[in-house]
């Protein structure tokens, strides 16, 4: 989806309501990475810049790991 139409129910209107784009990926792999993510307690930006990678063509750019914030803050977290 690549800003299409703006009315009711379009693409438009719908990223107005909070909807993050799967980009190339299928429905399954857009549920497992979703669920990977809820499990993993990653924020919503993270689950954002997740599903983002996959939101544009596959090139060589930099993939940096997207949950390498998170995991570092619930390790600070687990030294409590």
């Amino acid at each position: 989806m690549k800003s299409t139409y703006g009315s009711t129910g379009g693409e438009l209107n719908l990223r107005r309501m909070g909807i993050v784009p799967s980009g190339l990926l299928d429905s399954l792999k857009s549920r497992l990475l979703l669920q990977m993510l809820l499990t993993a307690e990653a924020s919503r930006h993270a689950r954002e810049r997740a599903f983002a990678m996959f939101d544009q063509p596959r090139g060589t750019g930099n993939r940096r790991g997207f949950l390498a914030g998170h995991a570092e803050a619930k390790d600070s977290r687990l030294a409590r």
